[in-house]
């Protein structure tokens, strides 16, 4: 009776891995060059059936479906992948899904894309500039974590929260180009681990001339020294001073509030300064 019951349940088994696997291999598709399945009647790309190598394009359409979005760890360490071009349509770069390319070294993303997940470019260490699309609002954490060659950002209007540590290890980055004023960065939501990103020379409205923010004595470090030099500035000691870097918590007047957050930003608070 016991071994009755035993085969019925691994026949059930058997036929419940059939449905499943019968089902899965339906919704698996392939062009040649990339795998996909199907969601919702678009094609989300979920890796590479051959050596691709170096520039790829994501294409804007797969099986005559649009393409809806590169999916989660779908190339990840592709050491052969040296550019990518995203076509028009993709909405979302899944989590990882360029992690450890470390050849990488172009990414071209289309104004279709609203997210860019957690450890989407991950140790990209080739990458030396990005360009993050205005339609673009959130940067998952670590999406750019260890791209140690990355100088140049671009942020565009719609980003609106930058993950935990999205940036972190990304030491050279050196200038942050942002297309809005410094009350736009602070509505954007900036989490910790990010103080490379920060500290950068920020170019507010995209412009040439760019500000490192808190750098109060114009040396382009933040430090102690700005701090001081601040104080001095607000007990109105003849001092020289960065204008455009005064305005410390971006409210549009200079005071001791400036101050106050400087020095928390320095005692490393989870604070901003703009």
């Amino acid at each position: 009776m016991v071994e009755g019951i035993k085969k019925m349940f691994a026949a059930f088994l058997g036929l419940i891995f059939l449905i499943y696997a019968t089902g899965y291999a339906a919704n698996a598709e392939s062009d040649g060059l990339y795998s996909y399945r199907v969601e919702n009647g678009c094609s989300v790309i979920t890796g590479v059936v051959d050596a691709a190598s170096g520039e790829i394009i994501i294409p804007q359409s797969l099986g005559g479906m649009p393409v809806l979005s590169v999916d989660d760890w779908a190339f990840e360490n592709n050491i052969r992948i040296t550019g990518v071009t995203v076509f028009e349509g993709v909405s979302k770069i899944g989590d990882g899904a360029f992690a450890g390319c470390s050849n990488l070294k172009n990414i071209s993303l289309p104004n279709t894309v609203t997210l860019i997940g957690w450890d989407a470019f991950w140790n990209c260490a080739a990458l030396e500039s990005i360009v993050i699309p205005d339609s673009v609002n959130i940067v998952g954490g670590f999406a750019f974590s260890g791209c140690t060659a990355l100088k140049s950002i671009k942020i565009g209007a719609g980003v609106y929260k930058i993950g935990f540590n999205a940036f972190e290890n990304c030491r050279q980055i050196t200038d942050v180009y942002y297309p809005l004023d410094k009350t736009g960065r602070a509505a954007v939501e900036v989490s910790g681990g990010n103080g490379i990103f920060e500290a950068a020379v920020w170019h507010y409205n995209n412009s040439e001339k760019g500000i490192r923010p808190g750098d109060i004595n114009g040396d382009s470090k933040v430090n102690n020294k700005d701090l001081t030099r601040l104080f001095k500035y607000l007990s109105k000691w003849n001092v020289e001073v960065n204008e455009t870097a005064l305005d410390v918590n971006a409210d549009s007047a200079v005071n001791n509030k400036d101050l106050t957050r400087l020095f928390q930003y320095l005692s490393n608070w989870k604070v901003n300064i703009f």
